[in-house]
């Protein structure tokens, strides 16, 4: 496996798992295992790393530009 996976790659696979997750958890909650609350947050967690990633992965040229500026600027300081 790489150092590195790509952020689309990783934002991929969570949207494909995402209907899954749902459906093994709300499942644990028709058998008794977990409470709906419990399910909710877990679910709810899910979908904002989602949109955390999405975010980060429309705006990855402006961060990467912002990144290098500020060790650029880091740099000259030091």
């Amino acid at each position: 496996m790489s150092a590195r996976v790509p952020i689309g790659r990783q934002v991929g696979v969570l949207v494909q798992e995402q209907p899954h997750v749902e459906r093994r958890l709300r499942g644990a909650v028709a058998r008794g295992q977990m409470r709906p609350a419990e399910v909710d947050y877990l679910i709810e967690s899910l979908a904002a790393a989602i949109a955390t990633l999405e975010w980060v992965r429309d705006n990855e040229a402006t961060i990467k530009r912002v990144h290098a500026a500020m060790v650029a600027g880091e740099e000259a300081e030091g």
